[in-house]
Parts: C-alpha cells; sequence; structure tokens
C-alpha cells in the first residue's frame, strides 16, 4: 500500500480524537496493528478498510489520498461546469457553422446534431439536479472523477 494511505489514515485518526489504543479497541485489533497500518509496515484488509473509513467518519476514496487535496473549495465543480459549458459552446458553434455553410436546418445532420445538443444539456440539467442531493465534498469527488473518466483532466 502506498504512502498515502498510511498518512492520511494517521491524519484521519487524530481528526477524529481518537488515540491508536482507542482505534484498535474500536477495530478489534491490537495497538500494534494500528501502529503499524500508521507506518505502512503493514497493509490491513479490505474489510478492516472499510471499518477504518466508517470510524474515522472519511471515505475510502479520502484514506487513498483519491481527490487531490490541493484542490478544495468548488474547484473541481468550477472546472466542471466550465468544461460542460465549453461542449455545449462547441456543439452550437459546430450546428450554426454547418448551417452557414448551407445545410439545411431540417436536414438530418442538423437535426441529429440539435438532438445530441438536447440530450447533453438534459444530461447536465439532471446532474445539477442530482448535486443537489450531495455534499459540497461529494460533488467536488463526482466532479473530479467524472472529468477525469471523459479526460478532461490527468491524474
Amino acid at each position: 500500500m502506498d504512502e498515502r494511505f498510511s498518512a492520511n489514515m494517521k491524519a484521519a485518526r487524530k481528526k477524529a480524537g481518537l488515540t491508536q489504543v482507542e482505534a484498535a479497541k474500536r477495530l478489534g485489533v491490537e495497538r500494534s496493528t494500528i501502529a503499524s497500518w500508521e507506518s505502512g509496515a503493514r497493509e490491513p484488509g479490505i474489510d478492516k478498510i472499510r471499518k477504518i473509513a466508517v470510524l474515522f467518519k472519511v471515505s475510502v476514496d479520502d484514506l487513498f489520498g483519491l481527490l487531490p487535496k490541493e484542490v478544495g473549495g468548488g474547484q473541481w465543480f468550477s472546472l466542471w461546469l466550465s468544461d460542460k459549458q465549453s461542449i455545449v459552446e462547441t456543439m452550437a458553434r459546430n450546428m450554426a457553422a454547418d448551417i452557414a455553410a448551407g445545410y439545411s436546418y431540417f436536414g438530418e445532420s442538423i437535426q441529429k446534431q440539435k438532438k445530441d445538443l438536447e440530450a447533453y444539456q438534459k444530461d447536465y440539467e439532471d446532474q445539477m439536479m442530482a448535486f443537489s442531493d450531495m455534499t459540497d465534498t461529494q460533488v467536488e469527488r463526482w466532479c473530479y472523477f467524472d472529468l477525469l473518466r471523459r479526460g478532461a483532466i490527468t491524474r
């Protein structure tokens, strides 16, 4: 397991206000086991990783450092929103260019582009509604992984 897990686990335990002894009791392990996980000498199993996340009130992603800590405060959402707006603008520009080039507005190519644009806008609106049921951290995480999945950013 990489060093980020060990460091993040230790930081999460301390933030939760638990000593190694208290965390060990609640997780059903020895204090030395907690110490070895935090030092990186040993690795917890997947069942313990889930229990650690629940106990420390963090996500497994947070333990593994999958969402970069240096970016926060809505920056992933802002980047995601900007990327979505740029895609819509590009789709609209391409459609306008095709019409200017002589393609009929009612032609198959333009109608397909119009349907694609409408579908994309509906997906965007649906996601914005879904965001209203999420915490800010969940929105940031979702935006980060969506940008990553679509290739808009790299790790």
